[in-house]
């Protein structure tokens, strides 16, 4: 009990003291801050003269005369300016121009590659010739939907009807009887396959 009693008072003490034995921080400054910041000049510096074991021998030239300096000053070559390196300003019908006469100039060219080269292909591969088969029957109606006519438009409705359209009058219509069915749509499937299909 004893060992815990001192243990007990050497806690109270540190705890009592050390807040004193810690650095103690400056007061915080009243006001704002500055910094003052002191830089050399921008003039050049003038050439000091060199250490006596560094002079040369050699005396300096004599200073002009009174009369030489008021003397009028000789006058320089001309300087030419420098090339300048702005961008220069683009003349967009020039270059439209040019890019057209560009893209003619390699089209003719390849116009000409190409006819070369069929003039080549049927002389050395003529086509070979196979009768052609008879065409597809299409539905008049869908392909033809429009047609002028000299009373006005006719509208193909489906096969059997029609609406013509006339500047006087609308005039509907519809064939009467039996339409011929198709029944040859799949008659040529089984051909061998013709060039250029």
């Amino acid at each position: 009990m004893a060992a815990a009693i001192a243990i007990l008072a050497v806690h109270v003490l540190a705890l009592r003291f050390l807040p004193t034995f810690r650095a103690s921080e400056p007061p915080a400054a009243e006001g704002p801050a500055f910094t003052v910041v002191i830089l050399p000049p921008l003039a050049a510096e003038e050439p000091r003269a060199p250490a006596p074991s560094q002079r040369p021998s050699a005396r300096r030239p004599p200073l002009p005369s009174p009369d030489t300096r008021n003397a009028p000053a000789t006058a320089l070559p001309p300087v030419e300016p420098a090339p300048s390196t702005a961008p220069r300003a683009i003349d967009w019908s020039k270059e439209a121009a040019r890019a057209a006469a560009d893209r003619l100039a390699a089209d003719a060219d390849t116009v000409r590659r190409a006819g070369t080269f069929e003039q080549w292909k049927q002389h050395v591969m003529p086509a070979p010739d196979v009768p052609r088969g008879p065409d597809f029957r299409w539905d008049e109606a869908h392909i033809h939907r429009l047609t002028p006519t000299p009373q006005g438009m006719l509208v193909a409705l489906n096969d059997r009807c029609a609406v013509l359209i006339s500047p006087l009058a609308i005039i509907p219509g519809c064939r009467i009887g039996s339409m011929p069915s198709h029944g040859d749509l799949f008659a040529h499937m089984r051909d061998p396959e013709r060039v250029g299909d």
